[in-house]
């Protein structure tokens, strides 16, 4: 052991009176249960209180799953309500002429002639893709009803986005009428 440059007198333990040994007795074991209670105790407590938040915290995500597995038949159930409405995802030009097919349906059910139809461009999104139509036609004003009514609830949801009406000139009976059409597929659109 070094040598100190200075010399420290401290009294000899057997030369303390009786009190003064208790009393630094009692002074040396606070200052190791203060220490202990530093070095030991407390971080042990914070450690475990921080175990118990996380405890609770999975407790309530738990608690939480188990009654979204319970509604999981019931959910599913709903889901089948709008199975009709999704597409099955296919390429986009298959899905067009799939929907150019359908408005042409529909067209020949209202007894509207077609003059143009038109694919446009289309929204693209994570979610879903949209496809837009510009149908242009000529038709009584009856027959225009039938069609737009018959677009506004065929199953494919198509949106009337905007419409434009003209009479002809020569003959007031017949329309010369312009749609532009919208819908959505949903993107990976099946079973849930």
């Amino acid at each position: 052991m070094p040598k100190l440059p200075f010399k420290l007198k401290l009294p000899k333990f057997a030369r303390i009176s009786a009190k003064e040994r208790l009393l630094a007795l009692l002074c040396a074991t606070v200052v190791v249960v203060g220490m202990m209670d530093r070095v030991v105790v407390t971080p042990w407590m914070r450690r475990g209180a921080t175990l118990q938040r996380e405890i609770h915290a999975f407790e309530s995500a738990m608690a939480n799953q188990r009654k979204l597995v319970s509604c999981k038949d019931s959910v599913l159930a709903q889901a089948q309500r709008y199975e009709e409405y999704l597409r099955p995802g296919s390429e986009k030009e298959l899905q067009i002429a799939t929907l150019l097919k359908e408005i042409e349906g529909l067209a020949k059910q209202a007894q509207a002639a077609l003059e143009e139809v038109k694919p446009l461009p289309g929204t693209d999104s994570d979610l879903y893709l949209g496809y837009a139509f510009e149908v242009h036609s000529k038709c009584s004003l009856a027959q225009w009803v039938r069609f737009v009514y018959l677009i506004e609830t065929s199953r494919s949801l198509f949106e009337i986005e905007r419409a434009k009406v003209e009479v002809k000139e020569g003959n007031p009976d017949v329309l010369d009428a312009t749609l532009r059409i919208a819908t959505i597929a949903l993107r990976g659109s099946g079973s849930p």
